[in-house]
């Protein structure tokens, strides 16, 4: 009986043109079983058609930070204003059923192959940022199992506790037996590594494997999208090559 194959994902952000090319690329994988770690919506011009397309594929999901926010009655005033349109651009167009069901939906997961987060383990309800090795310590303390799993910072990385190393998630990652590991996943819809193109894992228990997935998309038309319903310009920039963080 070959291995099982998880597809992990995060951060969609409205982006259908991504979710769509990560999906194919799912299916030429031959994955078994896709996670979805958040933030489907936000920043994006396509928050219904992306939260419909991730229910239609019922897997598991945990919420992310802008999912969270934007099921709220009244929407924080301290994300930037970049964030903040997309927020309210997703809001107005997600009907209460729509909402109610990202603000019910979990901020962990555990089965017993891995652990998932949207953010960190260390207090998930604030949505912490792992980008430093104080952060890692942090999330590490509440890490159970061997492998945990998340997004959030848009980079798909490694972390690897008991060497106290870090570094990017490219290609196949080996995972040894005894240690535990924090992997991000990336970003499906608004990757910020200086490379544009859609970010997932495929990740194979029995093999310890994670395969770090990039998948070209059509940005022109995601772009075309945002400008057209009138979106902050700075969001269509930020798709193109060489973005990065911007």
């Amino acid at each position: 009986m070959r291995d099982v194959k998880y597809a992990i994902f995060s951060d969609v952000h409205s982006n259908l043109e991504a979710l769509k090319a990560v999906q194919a690329d799912m299916k030429r994988q031959k994955v078994d079983v896709a996670v979805c770690l958040g933030d489907i919506v936000g920043y994006g011009p396509n928050p219904v058609e992306c939260l419909q397309a991730v229910q239609g594929m019922a897997c598991a999901t945990v919420q992310g930070n802008h999912d969270h926010h934007v099921a709220l009655p009244k929407l924080p005033s301290w994300f930037s204003p970049v964030a903040l349109a997309g927020l309210v651009y997703s809001r107005a167009r997600l009907t209460r059923a729509q909402k109610k069901y990202l603000g019910a939906l979990p901020l962990t997961l555990e089965n017993g192959d891995f652990q998932a987060v949207h953010a960190s383990l260390d207090k998930p309800e604030t949505w912490p940022y792992v980008m430093d090795g104080m952060e890692a310590e942090l999330h590490f303390a509440a890490q159970k199992q061997s492998i945990c799993f998340c997004g959030h910072t848009h980079q798909p990385c490694v972390w690897h506790f008991e060497q106290k190393l870090f570094y990017r998630g490219v290609g196949r990652v080996k995972l040894n037996e005894s240690d535990r590991f924090l992997i991000n996943v990336g970003s499906v819809g608004l990757p910020r590594d200086d490379d544009p193109r859609a970010c997932y894992v495929v990740y194979e228990p029995k093999k310890r494997q994670v395969k770090f997935r990039r998948v070209p998309y059509d940005v022109a038309k995601t772009q075309g999208k945002i400008r057209k319903v009138g979106l902050p310009a700075e969001l269509a920039m930020r798709l193109q090559p060489g973005a990065g963080e911007s």
